[in-house]
């Protein structure tokens, strides 16, 4: 992933406009036809927010995890069923540390289809300061996916950003091997 942040302050005559870019390397393997496992190295760039006066240095981390497909198809999933249902975990190591169990931070979440175009999220995002509760929901149709996610910031009161994500999902294609 490259990733581009562009964040601006302002209120009481102050401004300012910071920007920054970085990237992403991640990999993952289909371990069972329900389950997925990952890594993810994060702001292998180092990279920094410059402000006029300061700057923001962008932390990197390591991220393990994996993903069950609790329902689905019959070949992809635990249990078959016309709706699907996937649960994810990861375990977060800010700035790269493997070796420190009290920086190892925790992900959860869920993901619920209702129809086939449109997902309910849900989980919990753990933070130095502590724990936030996250929603979302996501409409796809013709391969373009809007998402929408709100996310409780533990330690800040009134901080609870909102994202809005647009995508464009490539289609899969198999290829069918036929032998004579």
């Amino acid at each position: 992933n490259l990733k581009l942040f562009n964040q601006a302050l302002s209120g009481g005559g102050y401004s300012d406009q910071a920007s920054a870019m970085s990237i992403d390397l991640g990999a993952n393997y289909q371990a069972l036809p329900w389950l997925k496992v990952g890594a993810v190295l994060q702001n292998l760039s180092g990279a920094t927010m410059k402000w006029s006066s300061s700057e923001d240095k962008l932390g990197g981390s390591y991220r393990l995890g994996g993903m069950v497909n609790i329902l689905g198809s019959s070949q992809e999933a635990l249990r078959e069923s016309p709706q699907s249902l996937k649960a994810g975990m990861d375990l977060e190591f800010p700035n790269g540390v493997l070796s420190s169990s009290n920086s190892m931070l925790l992900h959860l979440g869920a993901e619920y289809f209702l129809q086939k175009n449109i997902s309910l999220r849900a989980g919990i995002n753990q933070e130095a300061a502590g724990s936030g509760l996250t929603l979302g929901v996501g409409f796809l149709n013709g391969g373009f996916r809007f998402d929408y996610a709100f996310y409780q910031r533990p330690g800040l009161p009134g901080d609870a950003p909102h994202y809005f994500t647009l995508s464009y999902i490539v289609p899969r294609y198999y290829i069918i091997k036929y032998s004579t």
